[in-house]
This record gives structure tokens, C-alpha cells and sequence, in this order.
């Protein structure tokens, strides 16, 4: 749609009169409209002409498929406006076209203005929709899987035997625990476990209970907490295994300082927790699945997904099983084209259950890692239309010990001050890609990132002074071309040089994520477009985001500490408390309405959601956090669509009313005029006239008394029909009537038909076929077979003329039968036998 060219409208309506007439009236308004009388040519214009931007529907269309049904195909396919044009007023059919289409129904005959008003509306809600849709923008992508820590990747080193005792320790493990090595010496690995109510951890006892897998040979890693010499705690992991020192079974156990990442796992869970409160509040449907389409995360969204998560359990299952089968192979094509590029919002069916399919928008992406290589999918659906919760897993690969020297997750190095690699140990494989035989007997130098060779080689003077270098840092070149970022502790005597060293790459990377993922949610808050609002436990105010900031006219320095009462109008401030106690009690809020003032004193509707936000470990609630949706318009449209609908409700009593006044006015006027002419042809042709108007007065009166106004029993209707007919006339002699009527239901629009087909029949007879008839008499039979519906009508007059049964020279009366016959779909046999015969034959599907 746009300003330059009118807009198309398509017309569905089998009454070609109707059409045309409808037709003139948008065409006069500078519409431009095509017609069509059947559902299945609706369906077929619109798939083939790009071109339409509205529907005005019938929802009647004869022997085809319903309106309601071309609607759906339509509709199921194409985003377009589309009313419903009928007769109908009855609760029922309204409600079921209300749920294929919200833009509007219309009653026929409610007049121009309506009709007109109707089509403008439905272009300025489906105008709405499409900048509502612009507007909303994909959420961003989960963040990606952090990097395991290098947990396995240990200092101090500890030679003990079979009861514990210190057989020996190095330089590391003495720093690490601030003892002299003669003291460890003295020491059993015991003393340094400490077994307090503040250290939860591992304690001697747990300890003496994995002994006997020590002594198996299997190597063992665990988490325990060691105390230094001047009674400081703090936590490390410890790897074992056995080796053999001069036929003597010995046990060797690594034992790192994990107290850096544990501060980092701590950091890295509050920030998760706080991106899952987020994904949380939204209403969406936020999936996550592996490169293989597996769900490994579901949020917590808003009807009608949260009872379809409810009947289904989805982790562990193919995101495509839950697709519509007819659109699973375009999803599936369009997932592999996003591994090539974004493809924005996609439209596809999700199936709820057996019987019900959900259009929904979904939007996905492909996630990546540092190094460009995809690690899944995320996907947020709409119902239009959540959020994966990440899934970190720290996979740690464990190679046995062999030895001391092999048994080490660190990088073991024996080199020489000229830079020559001695002796590695096999994890230098693993790190760097190359092989042990590659690396030994090359200079190191070689694998130096070149920004970091000045440092190195000074590092390297350092060591040949027979100094220890500890901490040092730089950056080493793998087999692919990446480089590592290295941490260096080394230790010379004389040309040699004894270093272990740690990959800390995904150290540098974690703290660099963690640092942009602290900004990302930042950003994320301070700039969405929904208010939101974080308090703590005593209710006072701890975030206060921009959108909030624009909708309350307060600044966030302006509410920081202070009531969170201060944002709620006094009229409704209590009750809005005490959704703010139950939020912070831990009860979610989920599409609340909740009203709040501005500092001019305006109150504004907003739609909250809800969420407590955890200490990381010991699950207590510190704060909620809450966000509102700005839904003040919609409120106050939505007051005046009801005010409308009353008045559209008594503006159709009053129309009916006036409908069957006025048809009684009319025939009134054609019988006043018929008594007034003299001549008796023209006197004739207004009874006619009038005689035919009875007959639709006597069909509306039956359908608006009826339950219904689409369909009438033929019986109830006709056998008044034929007597009021009759009574018209008079004649000499009495005429006589055989009347055999089945009963069963019709469609009112078929019955009008028949209903003006007897009026000319009888009219007919009683006019010209009873002259000097002793014994006048009429026949009307009306039977039915299957679907196969016959009228016979006949009368024992003096039949109809020859010339008038030939073709070309037929009356008005017969050429209208046999046009009432022909929009009814059926045929007509005129004879005479041996007075007038009329048999119709015609199918409808009846009750």
C-alpha cells in the first residue's frame, strides 16, 4: 500500500447485483476493485496478484468453499487486511471469523458510511501492525559458552608416599604455602587441609576415603582447600597419581591455587544470573539448540507457550519436530542458509498439539565462537512470536599420569639459555599442535609472537644472570597459525632452565568477555525500549533505565535509594504495593497491569513482567527486577471499539425494524397504485409487482423470526407463502390445492428465489388458467433424493401458449423464472400436461 496509486480491493461476493453495487460505491471513494464470486478464485487472485491490499469477504459463497475457508487459505499465506462482508449478526458466526481475522466485520446494508469507515480503519490497524513490526527488533544473541578454566593447571608439586608423608615438594608448593621445604619435609599432606565450618570443601576425612582409589594407580582430580602458614584458606585442585621411585610405590600430587577462577566462576555466575532474569521477562518463546537442531534451552514465556511447555517436553528434542510438517523443509533450507547469512524474521507454523497450529515469527542466528566456527542456534519466536539460557559446560580432557614429568597438566619445559628446547612434556602437544619430536632441539624463539621477542630476550639475560623469572608472560605460535597466551614461572642452573608455564589464553579471553558482557548488559538495560526498574529487599530503587527515565520524567541520580512507592499514582499506590511486596516475595508477575505517575502528574498503563534476581550461591533474593510495556493507547482504544460495537448493536435492531416497514410500505404503495389504474394491463403489472414484494416480506419476517437467518425449513415457509398468494385473488369458484412438501432446511438466499418462482407460477394460474374451469386446481410437490431437490408445479387449466413456451418469445414472468432457476444452479422442464407444468430440479446440500 502506499500514497502514489489507489489501493486494490478484492471483492468476494457471489451476488453479482450486491458486487456491483458495492463495486460503484469504493470505486467512488477511489478504490480500485476486483471481483470474484467463489472462495477458490479469491484464493487464486490473491496467490497470483501481488498487487491486493484488501479483502472484503462474503461469507456465503455457494456451492464452494465457505468465506471463512478462503480467508483461512489466504490469510495463511498472505499478511493482508481482511473484513468480512455478511448478513450474518449472529454471535456465533461473528466470533468464528474473529478468530481468522481481527480487521473487521460488516453487516450488509449497513450503509456507505459504515462500509467506507470499516475499510479505512482496516487499513490504518494493518498500517499500525506493519511499523509495530519494524519496530521490533530480533533480541541479540546469547552470549556465547564460556571457556573452561584451566583448572588442571597446577604449581606446587608434592612427592608423598602411601600414609601421606612429604618425601618432597618443590620451590612452588613451598611459596604457595609459605613454608620452608625442611618443614614440608617434616609434614604430612593432612596438615595442610584444614577442617573448619568455613572451609566446605573437601576435609581429611573425605580425603582418607578416596585413599584407596589412590592407591590403584587411577589418577584423581578434586577440589579441596589448603591452609598456608600464616593461617590463610584458600581453594585448589589437586591432581594424583602413583609413580615408582626405586621399587617404591609413591604418589605425586599437583596442587594448584584456583582462587582467581573461582572469583572468576563467582563474577561470571552473577552475570549469567542477571542475563537469565532478562531473557526471563520476556514474553517471547526463546529457544536454543546445538548445530544439530537438539533444544538445550527453554525460557519461561508468557500464554500461549507456557502451557505448550507445559503438555511438551522439549529439551533434548529436534527443534523441527515441533514445526508444522508443511513448513519443516523450508525451516530446515533457511537454517542452513543462516550459516551463510542472516535471514531475519521467518514465518512458520508451530504445532501446540494434535489439533491446533500456532503462526508464529521466528527470528534466528547462527552462534559462533573466537575462531568463526558455529556452536549452535538461537531462536526467538513470537505469536504475533525466548531467550536460550546459556549453557556453560566446562569439559576438561584428563590424560594419565606417567611419571612425574608426564603426569603434569602444566607446560614442563628444559631449555637453554641459547633458547633450545631440551625436553618438553606432552602437553605442549596439546597447547601448540605440534609434536614433542618437533619442538625439541628448536629454538624457542621461533614460536615468539614478534611483538613479544624484546621481552623474551630480556627475560632470557634475567635467567642467564641466575635469576628466577616468575609470572612473565608471552605469546607462542601453534601448528595453525593462532597464537597462546603463555604464563611463565622459570628457574635457572647455570645453561639449563627448568620453567613450568600455563595456557592462560582463555583467562585473557574470559576476563575480556566478562568485561564486554558487563557492558553489553548495561547497555541492554539502560537502552531498551520497554521501562525497566530494579529494587532490593527494603523496596527501594537500585536501576532505573532510560525508557523509564522518559515515560516518569525522572531521572535516575533523582530515585536511586529512594521508595519505589514514589512512581505509583496515590489513587492506586497500595494495591500497587502490594504487587510489589509479592514480586519480592518471589511470585512472578506475568502481564500485570499497573498503573504509574509521571512528575506532571499524568498516569500512565503499563503491562509488567516480573523476576527475583539470587546471591549466586546461596539462592537468597536481593533485588527484583521488573519490566513494564507502555500500553496506555491500546486501553483507551480499546474503551472506544466497545462504545462503538454498542452503538453498532442498536443501529442494527433499529435497521431491521425500519427494513420490514419499509417493505411493507412498498407493497402497500404498489396495491394504493394498482387500485387507482384504469387500464387494466398496467393495473395487472403492479399487482405483480406487489404479489412479489409479499413474497420477500413473508421470507424476511420467517428468517427473522427464526433462530437463524441463513436458513428456513422449506415446509414452514411455503405452505404460508402459497395461501397468501392465493388470497389475492378472487374467483368465481373456489380453487382447490394439493400440496405435498417435504420438510427440510434450505438456504434463505435459495428459498427467495423459489419463493418469487411460485408467486409467478401461481399468479399465472390464477389469472389465466381457470377460465371456464369447473374444478380449478393447483399442485405443488417438493421432494428430495441425496442432494437432488424437484419442485413441481402444475395446474388443470387451459396451460400455456405455445408460442410463449418457445424460445425467444417468452414473458417477462417466464423469462424471470428461468433466471431465478439458472442463479440457483438448477433446471427448469416448462410444459403442458395438459394444463402448466413447471418442474425445477436443482442441488443444494440441505438439512
Amino acid at each position: 500500500m502506499n500514497d502514489m496509486t489507489p489501493n486494490t480491493i478484492l471483492l468476494v461476493e457471489d451476488e453479482v447485483l450486491l458486487a456491483m453495487d458495492e463495486q460503484m460505491t469504493l470505486e467512488n471513494y477511489g478504490y480500485k476493485v476486483i471481483i470474484t464470486g467463489t472462495g477458490e478464485e479469491a484464493v487464486e487472485i490473491v496467490h497470483s496478484n501481488p498487487n491486493i491490499d484488501l479483502i472484503l469477504m462474503d461469507i456465503n459463497l455457494g456451492s464452494g468453499i465457505e468465506g471463512t475457508e478462503a480467508a483461512r487459505q489466504i490469510l495463511a499465506k498472505h499478511d493482508l487486511p481482511l473484513i468480512f462482508l455478511s448478513s450474518h449478526t449472529e454471535r456465533e458466526i461473528v466470533e468464528k471469523t474473529e478468530g481468522i481475522t481481527s480487521y473487521g466485520y460488516i453487516v450488509k446494508n449497513s450503509g456507505e458510511t459504515v462500509l467506507i469507515a470499516s475499510i479505512k480503519m482496516a487499513f490504518r490497524l494493518f498500517e499500525a501492525k506493519m511499523i509495530e513490526q519494524k519496530k521490533e527488533t530480533a533480541l541479540r544473541q546469547s552470549e556465547e559458552k564460556y571457556r573452561s578454566f584451566f583448572s588442571q593447571s597446577v604449581t606446587g608439586i608434592y612427592l608423598h608416599d602411601l600414609q601421606g608423608n612429604i618425601i618432597d615438594a618443590n620451590q612452588a608448593a613451598c611459596r604457595q604455602l609459605g613454608y620452608s621445604k625442611e618443614e614440608i619435609l617434616r609434614m604430612s599432606v593432612f596438615d595442610f587441609h584444614p577442617e573448619t565450618p568455613e572451609t566446605p570443601n573437601m576435609s581429611k576425612k573425605e580425603i582418607l576415603r578416596e585413599w584407596n582409589q589412590w592407591q590403584t594407580g587411577q589418577r584423581i582430580t578434586l577440589e579441596a582447600q589448603h591452609q598456608r602458614k600464616d593461617g590463610k584458606i584458600f581453594p585448589v585442585q589437586i591432581t594424583t597419581g602413583i609413580v615408582s621411585q626405586e621399587n617404591e610405590k609413591l604418589i605425586l600430587a599437583i596442587s594448584q591455587d584456583i582462587t582467581e577462577r573461582k572469583q572468576a566462576e563467582n563474577s561470571l555466575k552473577a552475570s549469567e544470573e542477571l542475563f537469565r532474569k532478562l531473557v526471563m521477562t520476556v514474553p517471547d518463546l526463546v529457544l536454543r539448540t546445538d548445530t544439530n537442531g537438539i533444544i538445550t534451552f527453554v525460557n519461561e514465556p508468557a500464554e500461549p507457550f507456557k502451557t505448550f511447555l507445559q503438555e511438551n517436553n522439549v529439551l533434548g528434542k529436534n527443534i523441527f519436530t515441533f514445526i508444522a510438517e508443511k513448513d519443516r523443509n523450508l525451516a530446515l533450507k533457511n537454517t542452513k542458509l543462516m550459516f551463510e547469512k542472516p535471514l531475519g524474521v521467518k514465518e512458520y507454523r508451530l504445532t501446540m498439539n494434535e489439533d491446533y497450529e500456532l503462526t508464529c515469527e521466528v527470528n534466528g542466528d547462527v552462534l559462533w565462537d573466537d575462531n568463526h566456527n558455529p556452536i549452535g542456534m538461537v531462536y526467538v519466536i513470537r505469536d504475533i512470536s525466548e531467550r536460550k539460557e546459556m549453557e556453560n559446560r566446562i569439559r576438561e580432557t584428563q590424560k594419565e599420569l606417567e611419571g612425574y614429568f608426564s603426569s603434569s597438566l602444566d607446560l614442563l619445559c628444559i631449555a637453554n639459555t641459547s633458547g633450545e628446547f631440551i625436553r618438553l612434556n606432552p602437553e605442549w602437544e596439546n597447547l601448540l599442535g605440534y609434536s614433542v619430536k618437533e619442538l625439541e632441539g628448536k629454538n624457542f624463539l621461533d614460536y615468539v609472537h614478534p611483538d613479544d621477542l624484546e621481552s623474551t630476550l630480556a627475560k632470557i639475560s634475567d635467567l642467564e644472570k641466575q635469576n628466577d623469572v616468575l609470572n612473565f608472560i608471552n605469546r607462542y605460535r601453534s601448528k595453525d597459525g593462532s597464537y597462546r597466551w603463555i604464563e611463565w614461572r622459570s628457574k635457572p642452573q647455570g645453561e639449563t632452565i627448568y620453567a613450568v608455564a600455563r595456557d592462560i589464553t582463555e583467562r585473557r579471553k574470559i576476563e575480556e568477555e566478562l568485561r564486554n558482557t558487563k557492558n553489553y548488559l548495561e547497555n541492554l538495560l539502560n537502552y531498551a525500549n520497554a521501562a525497566i526498574i530494579v529494587w532490593d529487599n527494603n523496596f527501594k530503587i537500585t536501576r532505573f533505565n532510560k525508557a523509564f527515565e522518559r515515560l516518569s520524567g525522572l531521572k535516575e541520580s533523582e530515585v536511586l535509594g529512594k521508595k519505589v512507592d514514589l512512581i505509583f499514582p496515590p489513587s492506586t499506590r497500595e494495591k500497587s504495593l502490594q504487587y510489589i511486596r509479592q514480586a519480592s516475595a518471589g511470585k512472578r508477575w506475568e502481564a500485570v497491569e499497573i498503573e504509574i505517575q509521571n512528575q506532571n502528574g499524568e498516569i500512565y498503563t503499563l503491562l509488567w513482567n516480573s523476576a527475583v534476581i539470587y546471591t549466586p550461591y546461596s539462592k537468597s533474593i536481593i533485588a527484583t527486577i521488573a519490566q513494564g510495556q507502555d500500553i496506555t493507547e491500546r486501553k483507551r482504544a480499546e474503551k472506544n471499539i466497545n462504545t462503538l460495537l454498542r452503538e453498532k448493536e442498536m443501529l442494527l435492531k433499529e435497521t431491521h425494524h425500519r427494513i420490514k416497514n419499509n417493505m411493507a410500505v412498498v407493497k402497500s404503495l404498489l396495491n394504493m397504485q394498482a387500485n387507482e389504474q384504469d387500464n387494466p394491463v398496467c393495473r395487472n403489472i403492479l399487482q405483480d409487482a406487489a404479489s412479489r414484494v409479499q413474497s420477500m416480506v413473508i421470507l424476511y419476517n420467517k428468517l427473522y423470526r427464526s433462530e437463524t437467518y441463513s436458513e428456513l425449513s422449506i415446509k414452514e415457509f411455503l405452505l404460508p407463502l402459497i395461501q397468501e398468494i392465493m388470497d389475492l385473488f378472487r374467483l368465481d369458484s373456489k380453487v382447490q390445492t394439493s400440496i405435498n412438501i417435504a420438510d427440510f432446511i434450505l438456504p434463505a438466499k435459495i428459498l427467495s428465489s423459489l419463493a418469487i418462482i411460485l408467486n409467478e407460477c401461481i399468479t399465472n394460474s390464477m389469472k389465466y388458467a381457470f377460465k371456464n374451469v369447473e374444478h380449478p386446481t393447483i399442485t405443488v410437490s417438493v421432494t428430495r433424493k441425496g442432494n437432488l431437490n424437484k419442485l413441481i408445479y402444475s395446474d388443470n387449466g387451459c396451460g400455456i401458449p405455445d408460442s410463449a413456451i418457445q424460445e425467444g418469445t417468452n414473458t417477462f414472468g417466464l423469462n424471470l423464472i428461468k433466471m431465478l432457476v439458472e442463479e440457483i444452479k438448477g433446471e427448469v422442464k416448462i410444459e403442458n400436461d395438459p394444463g402448466a407444468k413447471y418442474t425445477i430440479e436443482f442441488k443444494v446440500w440441505s438439512r
